[in-house]
């Protein structure tokens, strides 16, 4: 990922990065947790500069790993202010019985050359 966002920096374009969720399913290493997403949630968060990341469907299976994502994964990418480490968005998720957004509803990211896009 560092190298594609230098060379997009010295080319002179933009590099948008996204997760589409789905991050505990398949890779053995979260399923063999008794809290599934254990070891992958703190790997992901040493991944920089995410434009945006979103949950899938197998991300919200088992309740204790959404409270695993509320409490750490998910405040990691939206309680800091900068940019760098992107917004976890989940504009179809909402908690039980609050009825709130798990994540932000949308986010408005801006580009390195001023263009404003809407995330969500």
């Amino acid at each position: 990922v560092y190298h594609l966002q230098q060379r997009a920096k010295n080319e002179n374009f933009e590099l948008l990065l996204f997760d589409s969720g789905d991050v505990i399913e398949g890779t053995g290493l979260s399923d063999a947790t008794p809290i599934h997403g254990q070891y992958i949630f703190p790997i992901f968060e040493r991944i920089e500069n995410y434009t945006a990341l979103t949950i899938g469907n197998h991300d919200i299976g088992h309740a204790s790993t959404v409270e695993l994502m509320e409490n750490g994964f998910i405040k990691h990418y939206n309680e800091n202010p900068s940019q760098s480490i992107g917004k976890y968005l989940t504009a179809n998720s909402r908690k039980e019985p609050s009825n709130e957004f798990l994540g932000e509803p949308y986010s408005i990211y801006y580009t390195n050359f001023g263009e404003k896009i809407l995330l969500m």
